[in-house]
């Protein structure tokens, strides 16, 4: 380096040892917390189980009208069997 191309700024701090990179403000606050972060619910496992446990009673259901073919087209208050079938579920997953 050229000591005539330094400011006095630069002189004054070219003999000093690097200093170390400062660790971010939100790193340093995850690092300073003592106690661990409080547990959820997880709500992606709780809606594979929801969605797995609903293919299944619609697969269930889906063989019942094979069974009985004659109550399988029957619409009733105007809603077709599997338009009640997911009505019934959705109602079932929004008191849970």
């Amino acid at each position: 380096m050229n000591s005539e191309r330094l400011t006095w700024f630069g002189r004054l701090t070219l003999h000093l040892p690097p200093r170390r990179p400062r660790t971010p403000p939100p790193l340093r606050r995850i690092r300073r917390r003592s106690s661990p972060p409080p547990a959820a619910t997880p709500p992606v496992e709780g809606g594979h189980a929801d969605i797995g446990g609903l293919k299944i009673a619609y697969a269930a259901f889906k063989k019942a009208q094979a069974a009985h073919p004659e109550e399988a087209n029957k619409k009733i208050d105007g809603y077709k069997s599997d338009q009640r079938f997911f009505l019934a579920w959705a109602q079932v997953w929004r008191t849970n």
